[in-house]
């Protein structure tokens, strides 16, 4: 009888079977019969020869696991890895080598498998009485069954959203790389689940296996490279596709990470039940443990579930897109201040007196590229100066650039601190100063304990509605808002029977010197305008002259006096302290 006339008859008595869903075409999974929903999986590698073949629960959405077999050449190929074949390894004997992807060639006989439709078995051809043992299912019947469940912690994985780890039955306790900015500075430990930490978020490259820190690009969590049980601790390491101890296969029923390439060998917290008790290494893998278990949360779902219950926090301010101040904690009230400068490196960062009017302490945060810009100068951002070492450069502002990695800072919400994510253990350091204008920005070593380097984050909007209530309660009317409208103004000595600031009626270079007389409105000597952006006051009967300090840097040992107006002259730039009602010298 003909071939096509058997296969016509076989069709109609016992309709599509097993080996015809095979040489089909279609795309297909190998379910290991009488196991659990175990599935053929090639390991996780897209390169040949990486990793070995395992069992794995059955997923119709992984890249290892579904295959496409050409009736032609007798060759299982990777759908989702053009070019590469299951190959056995080689041997001509039983269980010598083990199964893994290979380079599709039609001359490897490593690759040929013919399927026993009657026992499900898939031998090899050329070698005597040796096969695989798989079971046989179609990719579209599997998804149909996965939709029942619906999205999965291994789908959202595959998915390369920001991920976060909490282990299972720990009161809130996720995976936390320890806070070092480079590679193997800490390891890793369990802290309280913080979705805005930049110690706990990550992303997972299927291709790769490893988890990537977002915050930290280039870093992914590495076992330390042991391949005996708690023989060393997981830390942050270099990205590298090609190392194996940074691979990471997810067991989706247990909710447990294998190192496929590690026989037996899961992450493991070290067994803490509180808030860095132990360290993370790979341990026998164990189903019992309370300690190899790890719920795979979203970052926006973490995000939405902290913002119920803490509200808005120092974080969200900052990601908001808001105009924002970055105070120095524990220092009476001094914010970061670009030190006046208008172009690229004009000036350095200082501290100074705390103003939402300065045109020096209004920031936007970018979320995407990390990096402050000043709102009153478009196009400047917040720049380390460019040294790698700790104290090697002054901060100042630069041109906004993306790809400049010296522009990249990020909050720990829980110290406050501002890390630069390139620059191993380097924060942002108000270089000690306790006074305005005492010290220049830099990056320094990061420390917990020290006093320069912690920052609250301050909304601008609800810093002047504060100081507006501070100063109704303390029973101070004068017009702040006066100052920088760029209106004539006339400044009253509080508390000195109607006296005002005057020239003393000169009209050149040092002329006279400023006195106080009966405050009259007037007067030619009596009135100025503030300019916010040079800082400078300026006569409006006199133009060209501005209030000048004299020039001494010493108390009292010069008078004030009007000068020609000059934006770079130090000795006219005037900033009020509302706080008390003072005019000091930036500088």
């Amino acid at each position: 009888m003909s071939r096509a006339a058997m296969a016509a008859e076989k069709k109609q008595k016992a309709g599509t079977t097993m080996y015809d869903l095979m040489v089909s075409g279609q795309e297909i999974m190998f379910r290991v019969r009488g196991k659990d929903n175990l599935c053929v999986d090639d390991g996780g590698s897209f390169n040949a020869a990486t990793t070995k073949f395992v069992d794995m629960p059955c997923n119709p959405n992984s890249v290892n696991q579904v295959f496409k077999y050409n009736i032609k050449t007798g060759g299982l190929e990777s759908v989702n890895k053009p070019g590469l074949c299951i190959d056995d390894g080689g041997a001509l004997s039983a269980a010598t080598t083990m199964s893994r992807l290979w380079y599709c060639d039609i001359n490897n006989q490593n690759q040929w498998f013919d399927m026993d439709e009657s026992t499900l078995m898939l031998k090899n051809p050329v070698k005597d009485n040796l096969c695989l043992d798989d079971g046989g299912a179609t990719r579209a019947a599997m998804l149909e069954e996965k939709k029942k469940t619906g999205p999965t912690p291994y789908d959202m994985l595959l998915s390369g959203q920001e991920v976060m780890f909490r282990v299972r039955g720990k009161n809130n306790l996720c995976v936390d790389d320890g806070g070092g900015w480079g590679a193997a500075v800490s390891t890793f430990v369990d802290k309280p689940c913080n979705p805005n930490s930049p110690n706990q978020v990550f992303k997972y490259n299927i291709r790769t296996l490893e988890f990537e820190n977002v915050n930290k690009p280039g870093l992914c969590i590495d076992d330390g490279g042991s391949l005996s049980a708690a023989g060393s601790t997981a830390r942050l390491g270099y990205c590298d596709a090609n190392n194996q101890n940074q691979w990471y296969v997810l067991d989706e029923s247990t909710l447990m990470l294998r190192n496929p390439m590690k026989g037996n060998l899961c992450f493991d917290d070290g067994g803490g039940a509180t808030a860095g008790a132990s360290k993370f290494v790979m341990r026998s893998c164990d189903n019992n443990s309370p300690n190899q278990h790890f719920e795979i949360l979203s970052r926006p779902a973490m995000l939405e579930e902290k913002k119920k219950s803490l509200g808005t926090t120092a974080y969200d301010v900052l990601t908001s897109g808001q105009e924002i101040m970055l105070r120095i904690r524990g220092k009476s009230n001094l914010c970061v201040d670009d030190g006046g400068g208008w172009s690229a490196g004009a000036t350095n960062f200082v501290g100074q007196l705390c103003d939402p009017d300065s045109p020096n302490q209004i920031f936007k945060y970018n979320l995407q590229t990390r990096e402050f810009e000043n709102v009153n100068k478009p196009g400047l951002c917040i720049d380390d100066g460019g040294s790698w070492k700790a104290g090697g450069s002054q901060a100042h502002l630069w041109y906004c650039d993306p790809n400049n990695q010296n522009q990249w800072l990020v909050l720990d919400e829980d110290t406050l601190m501002l890390h630069n994510p390139m620059k191993p253990n380097l924060c942002l350091d108000d270089g000690g100063g306790t006074f305005p204008g005492g010290t220049n920005f830099v990056l320094s070593n990061c420390g917990d304990d020290s006093p320069n380097q912690h920052f609250e984050i301050l909304s601008r909007t609800d810093f002047v509605e504060a100081r507006r209530k501070k100063r109704i309660d303390a029973g101070i009317d004068d017009d702040i808002n006066l100052l920088n409208s760029g209106q004539k103004l006339m400044l009253r000595v509080r508390g000195k029977n109607n006296l005002c600031v005057d020239d003393g009626g000169g009209r050149s270079n040092g002329a006279t010197k400023f006195v106080d007389r009966t405050c009259n409105p007037s007067s030619p000597n009596q009135v100025f305008t503030y300019d916010a952006k040079t800082h400078q006051f300026k006569s409006v009967n006199k133009p060209g002259l501005c209030m000048d300090d004299g020039g001494s840097l010493g108390s009292g040992s010069v008078q004030a006096q009007l000068w020609e107006c000059d934006p770079n002259n130090r000795n006219q730039w005037f900033v009020l302290d509302e706080e008390n009602m003072m005019l000091r010298n930036l500088v």
